[in-house]
């Protein structure tokens, strides 16, 4: 089970559309998203091909994708987040079924948040010492499948990479790319489908942030499975009740939190 956070006001916006934002990575709560983990990727490519730095750097995948994120947590009843994404303990905290919302959604992919330097670095170093290198390998130009799959594999784990001072959190991520060029040409020629999602957009602190919907239910999965009602909120089991099965939300385990403060 994933835990997903939600302020007041997310949560009947949420159980209306049965789904979550999956939004811009690189305009979360930390500035240094993917950036930080992609400097480390760098700096271990250049110690062992420091004459290729430049392909890897053009082969960025934020290059040619947005990667779009929704966060969870593996931590289902903890202080630090109800105070931090759920406001100040007033909101409630959904737990999903992993397996069900991947299998809701396509092109999608969770995995924990990595936040340690040393295994990131290390496990860049073992991909990229293994990689099979040519004199043809890392052109600028060109098509090369497997340089091409050595940069995506390392830009995967930029993508699950946090500094360590976010720890506590225990982050499981879902991502997935949106090709910024394939939504752009599908605007100038509406008549031809070229990526099935539709992209909305809304305003934050961090800018104009574009995102996807996040589905947690189908004709066949429902992937919510609890609600954990905040230390301080004033949502009711039998509203939480109504509210879910109005929206055809059964079988959802509603309880309070084990906590409480002012």
């Amino acid at each position: 089970m994933i835990y997903h956070y939600c302020a007041i006001d997310s949560v009947i916006p949420i159980i209306q559309s049965k789904a979550l934002w999956m939004s811009d990575i690189t305009k979360m709560n930390d500035p240094l998203e993917y950036s930080l983990g992609f400097t480390q990727l760098e700096s271990v490519f250049s110690d062992i091909f420091p004459e290729h730095v430049n392909w890897l750097k053009y082969r960025n995948t934020m290059n040619s994708n947005m990667i779009l994120s929704t966060s969870f947590s593996k931590q289902p009843d903890v202080l630090s987040q109800w105070r931090a994404y759920s406001s100040d303990g007033g909101g409630i905290a959904v737990g999903f079924c992993e397996k069900d919302i991947l299998s809701i959604n396509q092109y999608t992919k969770a995995e924990a948040v990595n936040y340690n330097e040393n295994s990131i670095r290390e496990i860049a170093r073992e991909l990229i010492v293994n990689h099979p290198y040519n004199k043809s390998s890392f052109a600028m130009k060109g098509f090369n499948t497997t340089d091409l799959n050595l940069a995506n594999k390392l830009s995967e784990l930029a993508t699950f990479y946090k500094s360590d001072f976010y720890e506590e959190e225990q982050e499981i991520r879902i991502v997935r790319p949106l090709n910024t060029h394939a939504i752009i040409e599908t605007i100038k020629r509406p008549q031809e489908v070229i990526d099935d999602t539709k992209v909305n957009y809304r305003n934050s602190q961090y800018g104009l942030i574009p995102y996807v919907n996040l589905y947690f239910t189908n004709n066949e999965t429902i992937a919510i499975k609890e609600i954990i009602i905040g230390p301080k909120s004033n949502f009711s089991k039998i509203d939480l009740e109504f509210l879910l099965a109005y929206n055809g939300l059964h079988n959802v385990e509603i309880k309070k939190s084990k906590g409480s403060y002012h």
